[in-house]
């Protein structure tokens, strides 16, 4: 297989924030951004060719769609990408985004990203980490508090060392996630705090009527299979693939 190689092919984005979800377990960042561009009024404005990458098609109602997706609206450009990223792609997709943004008016990137780790129930708090003058730029007067120490791989974390040098303007949001995913509550706190620093309206009704919905649907499905054990007793690992 070749080197991986990605090339972003775009009309013009709007604004000057680039708004990044990316695929990690539990999908939080991702989930955020897809809800940013389904419920509000964004448009489609192109996508990233990718290659030397294991290829997807994911799907929706029947239509495929590309699963590295850029739109456009509400004064910002949101990147959407269902396609995993693994560690031996980090420089090339970075170097395909930065080459990308020089021809643009985008200027900063900002990225919503949970992440699975160990926390209590007081740990569900969205914290950042940011580039100085990210953090001059977009933080001044906000209340949101500094993720206290320990690092990024991949992309985010190349994204951060290229902001520390020579640009953009790089802020990192980071919740705790739970997967496998959809975790529809952490991408809820993200686009709660995407609200308070960019303005944007995150139509938090809609997103919360799919949490109750899912949360639902699992309760249901547990019972489910809970009375299918009690008369018909199986082995744990036969079929719990469901959550």
């Amino acid at each position: 297989m070749p080197d991986p190689s990605f090339t972003f092919e775009a009309d013009a984005p709007t604004g000057k924030t680039l708004l990044a979800g990316f695929t990690h377990p539990g999908i939080a960042g991702l989930s955020a951004v897809d809800h940013l561009v389904k419920h509000l009024d964004f448009e489609r404005i192109g996508h990233v060719e990718t290659r030397g990458l294991p290829t997807i098609a994911p799907f929706e109602d029947g239509r495929p769609r590309h699963p590295v997706r850029l739109y456009a609206g509400g004064g910002v450009t949101v990147l959407v990408s269902e396609t995993f990223l693994p560690l031996s792609a980090t420089e090339a997709f970075t170097d395909g985004l930065l080459d990308w943004l020089t021809d643009t008016s985008l200027d900063e990137v900002a990225v919503l990203y949970g992440i699975p780790y160990p926390h209590g129930p007081e740990g569900h708090d969205v914290s950042v980490v940011a580039t100085d003058a990210y953090r001059e730029r977009r933080l001044e007067g906000h209340d949101i508090q500094a993720a206290t120490g320990g690092f990024f791989d991949g992309v985010v974390g190349d994204l951060l060392l290229r902001g520390l040098e020579t640009g953009p303007d790089v802020g990192v949001f980071v919740t705790a996630s739970h997967p496998p995913g959809p975790d529809l509550e952490a991408a809820l706190r993200l686009l709660d705090t995407i609200q308070e620093v960019y303005g944007l309206d995150v139509a938090e009704e809609a997103l919360a009527a799919e949490i109750e919905r899912m949360r639902q649907y699992y309760a249901e499905l547990a019972e489910r299979m809970t009375a299918m054990e009690e008369t018909r007793p199986r082995e744990f690992s036969v079929d719990r693939m469901y959550m």
